[in-house]
């Protein structure tokens, strides 16, 4: 009974000495925390309001000041990636730049290529970073050059559209859509279903949604697209800015044709049938244009 005694004694001395020690443990590791989260939340504060600059283009479609915020030494980021469509075979590659700091439900701009060409040609020639540049002033938060297969009639730019929001590439706001040469056929084709549809008013929606304005770059669709189908975007105020270059015939005559029956806006610039390879400051300087007018 007696070392039982002992032994009891010895096990209720002990805990009071490491107690002790382990309250002062305890004691500074909440001061190291409480440091720590110190440091963090100063730092976050610090960079927040001391190391990024601002461009600013005005208070449109929800895009303001805290929106064009970029840093001198990164101001924009590229994502090479590819989209799955759901019962088509293979992959359908993008490339996306995005600026650094800009909201997600900014304006984008969407390019489209023609037969001969892909998303690296809007790469290599500077167009794709260069409309994502904060320092030239624009309300445009993103651009995506999509390798969408010239075959593609509306009903897959609009598959396309719906994959990209659904996978967050894209806000939900309508675009700028870009469509050089062959690439138009797929808005040509969407706007034809519209009118040619038992249910156009949901068809429209789907127009409405996604397409703020159509910049088509001397496509060949519009020489057959029909007169009902290019005034559906003036009669539902779809802005249509028809680009072509000066040494190309058929560019200028689809443009004048889009003039007439849909009160497209019409610019030449210097260049051949892909103007905007030859004249790419030029082209750049347009399309920065069109994202103020909204």
């Amino acid at each position: 009974m007696k070392s039982m005694n002992i032994e009891i004694q010895t096990k209720e001395r002990l805990p009071k000495h490491e107690s002790r020690n382990n309250n002062v443990g305890r004691v500074h590791f909440v001061k190291i925390f409480l440091a720590f989260g110190l440091s963090l939340t100063l730092g976050f504060i610090f960079f927040r309001n001391n190391d990024l600059s601002v461009v600013y283009a005005g208070e449109k479609q929800g895009v303001g000041k805290e929106d064009m915020k970029y840093d001198g030494a990164s101001t924009h980021k590229i994502f090479d990636d590819s989209i799955y469509l759901k019962g088509k075979p293979g992959l359908l590659h993008y490339l996306y730049c995005k600026r650094v700091g800009s909201v997600s439900d900014g304006l984008e701009v969407l390019m489209l290529h023609g037969a001969a060409f892909s998303t690296k040609d809007w790469q290599t020639s500077g167009i794709l970073e260069g409309l994502c540049d904060p320092k030239q002033q624009s309300m445009i938060s993103s651009v995506i050059a999509l390798d969408l297969p010239v075959s593609a009639d509306g009903d897959m730019l609009t598959e396309v559209m719906f994959s990209l929001i659904s996978e967050g590439v894209l806000n939900n706001r309508p675009k700028i859509l870009v469509t050089p040469s062959a690439s138009g056929k797929s808005m040509v084709t969407l706007a034809e279903s519209i009118v040619s549809s038992s249910n156009p008013k949901k068809e429209l929606e789907n127009l409405q949604r996604f397409i703020k304005m159509w910049v088509p770059v001397a496509s060949p669709a519009v020489k057959s697209m029909r007169a009902d189908a290019m005034k559906l975007f003036l009669d539902n105020e779809i802005p249509i800015h028809a680009i072509y270059g000066s040494l190309d015939a058929m560019g200028s005559t689809v443009s004048k044709k889009l003039e007439t029956y849909a009160g497209a806006s019409v610019t030449e610039i210097y260049g051949h049938h892909p103007c905007y390879l030859d004249s790419p400051e030029e082209f750049m300087r347009l399309i920065r244009n069109d994202s103020k007018t909204f």
